[in-house]
């Protein structure tokens, strides 16, 4: 699994203040946020982001929190997305 988290961590943006989860929760509240994980699968999108002729997951993979990536002890066929998700 180590394979998995080698590299480095690109810059990024950090707040100069915590936000509590209250604070996080008036805000989804306030604006209907939802995060890509909650989101409805759109396929035309996530296919873009796959390499071509990747089959169609069944229906019920294609629901929000459906698609959890796997760690595989050997490389499989990127194609083969049912191998490499969940």
């Amino acid at each position: 699994m180590d394979r998995w988290i080698e590299g480095y961590v690109n810059g990024f943006f950090m707040d100069g203040t915590e936000v509590t989860n209250a604070q996080c929760r008036a805000f989804v509240d306030a604006t209907g946020y939802m995060t890509t994980a909650e989101k409805p699968v759109d396929w035309d999108e996530l296919k873009k982001q796959l390499p071509p002729n990747t089959p169609k997951p069944p229906a019920e993979q294609l629901v929000p929190g459906s698609l959890i990536l796997t760690f595989l002890a050997t490389a499989v066929p990127l194609p083969d997305m049912l191998r490499w998700w969940a």
